[in-house]
């Protein structure tokens, strides 16, 4: 991935990255948190839609980068957790008749950002701006005609997601610290629960900052 200070980029609705059956739309707490109460759904409804994907060969680390977030401990072992797929390998959510995505205004980041990701520098913590290899590959949006990206509100969102993925991983320690402790047992259910909490607890805390 090469660092430029812009890109000519416009959404098409190609649908080949909802199509992709090789690509899995990593979801955070919020994520799943935004998903749930745009859709109303309650815990069982929620665990429906969610998969929780095992990989049987090694991961080496620029491959667990590209998953974005890290795995939990379930019932079936370490997980990495993302929208469902149907048999074929298409997001549930993506209506291949009208070509367009059903929970458009609730997508995870992953879709929110794609085909661009962040990478902030280790001296001036600013972000840059990036093509993932996946965009690269099929993102048919990417092209010379299209217009130019608003750099601002790119790096706005960025710096958005980037924060909701250090709170994922403190929710991840979070349940990996009761697993320890034996408070609690891992499963994908009691995982969907303790994010259900873990949001109750957030909205108290911005509540109470106001």
């Amino acid at each position: 991935m090469n660092v430029e200070e812009n890109f000519n980029f416009k959404c098409i609705r190609c649908g080949n990255c909802c199509n992709d059956p090789n690509t899995i739309v990593n979801l955070s707490y919020s994520d799943l948190l935004r998903i749930k109460e745009g859709l109303d759904l309650d815990l069982n409804e929620l665990l429906e839609i969610v998969g929780f994907y095992i990989f049987n060969e090694y991961l080496d680390e620029n491959a667990k980068k590209r998953l974005v977030t890290p795995p939990i401990k379930t019932e079936r072992g370490n997980s990495y957790i993302g929208l469902l797929k149907d048999k074929i390998g298409k997001c549930i959510f993506y209506d291949s008749i009208n070509k367009k995505c059903k929970i458009y205004r609730l997508r995870p980041n992953f879709c929110q950002t794609f085909p661009f990701t962040f990478q902030s520098r280790e001296k001036s913590k600013e972000l840059d701006l990036l093509i993932t290899n996946k965009g690269k590959e099929y993102c048919r949006g990417l092209t010379e005609d299209a217009p130019l990206i608003n750099r601002a509100k790119w790096l706005k969102l960025g710096n958005r997601v980037l924060k909701d993925l250090e709170d994922n991983v403190k929710l991840i320690r979070e349940w990996e610290l009761l697993i320890k402790k034996k408070e609690i047992k891992p499963s994908a259910k009691e995982y969907l629960r303790l994010i259900i909490e873990f949001g109750k607890r957030k909205e108290i805390q911005k509540k109470s900052s106001n």
